[in-house]
């Protein structure tokens, strides 16, 4: 959000992220827990710094402080909260980092599945509307804990009820409080501090902000959701498995639908949200695609692939590329035009070039492969010594025949061959062959002989036990 669009005055974001989430069962705070390869909190931080605030503060726990420092450090301002006395407490923490803004978002950390748009969404309505605050809330099927909305006879905002709070009538409500709210300072700042803990929960609520602006007679705008995804907050692990199957399902119908690509089995493939896959490309069942992946067009993959990138490390498959199945790539791969991997292949930090193959059982670490190569079943790129990690190069046309080893740093030259069985300890010229193998030796009427001996072992061996 460019803020010069829409507003003049200064947009602070609060993510309160002080929970220690005990229904995760376990000695890491909810809001650090993995979600796509990153702490669910940096997806809440990330669609905030979407909406380019003049602060960013995020409300953390004493123990989780130094694990904040070190991950969100240079992103964001840490505010502590000590006690775990409510949402209102949160904020009041964060105030005193930024008591002088003159607008106030506030987020949940444990939401990771909120988008930029809704944010942005959120901020239209409050701005155009002139609103003392706005917030989100969603229509679900099952509003299990949420905060109940209870709306006025002309439909506006009345009051948020805390489910503990809430009157049996009041639970049977479908639309729900999201956790995220739109502020002017003054209007926040007004009742903020005047919050008390006078409820089942004996916590302070950041809701009863909202119900007090009402009473003072200032506007509440609402930004209404149909269904729960986007603000769908992760309580335990059970929770943490229903996000990522929302992303999943996302991601795979926004891939279908808006990029043309064919997804045999949905339910059964796993794509990370920022991957990006071209147009006729098909991705078969039990694939799972992570990190930073890019994938062109008009290319198979699957079925049993498993593909991991990293941020430092991407990953590219090129157009009408094959793969799989039952393959493994890793990050720093880059599969050029029309590569073939085939069954129980692994690839970590190599380059493939175009119309090479690698198709059957195969290791290739830390090489480059040129074009047009042929890479046999059982051939290994012997990348690391126990302490360094060396380069193989295999330049275009050639053919490594099956089981072979290639002890890098090693050079394969142009058009060469390399022998099956061979292990390769030196560069091979362009155009050569490479043998790297014992000269086969055949003992004649070898098994004749064992059979003899082995008889006549055994009959001195019962007559040693019987007598002459």
């Amino acid at each position: 959000m460019s803020q010069k669009q829409t507003h003049d005055g200064r947009l602070c974001i609060f993510v309160l992220a002080a929970g220690h989430g005990i229904r995760m069962k376990s000695d890491t705070s909810k809001v650090f827990f993995p979600f796509f390869g990153k702490p669910l909190l940096e997806h809440v931080l990330k669609a905030a710094q979407s909406l380019k605030p003049d602060k960013l503060v995020t409300v953390i726990s004493p123990k989780d402080y130094q694990q904040a420092v070190e991950l969100f450090g240079s992103i964001a301002e840490l505010a502590i909260q000590k006690e775990a006395k409510g949402t209102g407490d949160a904020v009041r923490q964060a105030w005193e980092i930024a008591p002088e803004e003159d607008f106030y978002l506030i987020l949940c950390g444990d939401t990771p599945l909120i988008k930029p748009q809704t944010l942005q969404s959120l901020a239209d309505i409050f701005f155009k509307s002139h609103a003392d605050a706005a917030m989100i809330t969603a229509k679900v099927a099952q509003p299990k804990r949420y905060g109940r909305i209870i709306r006025n006879e002309q439909g506006d905002f009345q009051e948020i009820v805390e489910y503990k709070d809430a009157s049996a009538e009041e639970k049977k409500i479908l639309e729900v409080n999201a956790g995220m709210y739109l502020f002017r300072r003054e209007a926040l700042e007004k009742t903020l501090f005047c919050l008390n803990s006078q409820n089942a929960a004996q916590e302070v609520y950041l809701t009863d902000t909202l119900k007090d602006i009402r009473r003072n007679g200032g506007k509440i705008s609402i930004h209404h959701l149909e269904g729960e995804n986007e603000i769908f907050g992760i309580n335990n692990r059970k929770d943490l498995s229903v996000a990522l199957s929302i992303a999943y399902h996302e991601k795979n119908e926004s891939l279908m639908l808006e990029d043309g690509v064919s997804i045999i089995d949905p339910n059964h493939t796993f794509i990370d949200p920022q991957i990006s896959i071209g147009q006729d490309s098909i991705i078969k069942p039990y694939c799972y695609l992570e990190g930073p992946v890019s994938i062109g067009r008009n290319v198979s993959i699957g079925p049993f692939v498993c593909i991991r990138a990293t941020e430092k490390d991407p990953v590219f498959i090129e157009s009408q590329a094959q793969v799989g199945p039952f393959t493994s790539i890793r990050g720093g791969t880059c599969l050029k035009d029309q590569v073939h991997v085939g069954s129980f292949v692994e690839l970590k930090k190599s380059i493939l070039g175009e119309k090479s193959k690698a198709m059957h059982l195969s290791y290739l670490g830390d090489a480059e492969i040129g074009e047009n190569v042929n890479v046999g079943a059982g051939t290994i790129t012997c990348n690391y010594d126990g302490e360094k990690k060396y380069k193989t190069i295999i330049h275009d046309g050639a053919f490594i025949g099956s089981d072979a080893i290639l002890v890098a740093p090693l050079s394969i030259g142009r058009e060469s061959y390399i022998a099956a069985g061979s292990t390769i300890t030196q560069d091979v010229p362009d155009h050569s062959l490479g043998i790297g193998r014992s000269r086969q030796v055949n003992k004649v009427g070898w098994k004749k002989r064992h059979i003899r001996i082995k008889d006549e072992s055994e009959t001195k061996k019962e007559e040693k036990r019987n007598g002459p």
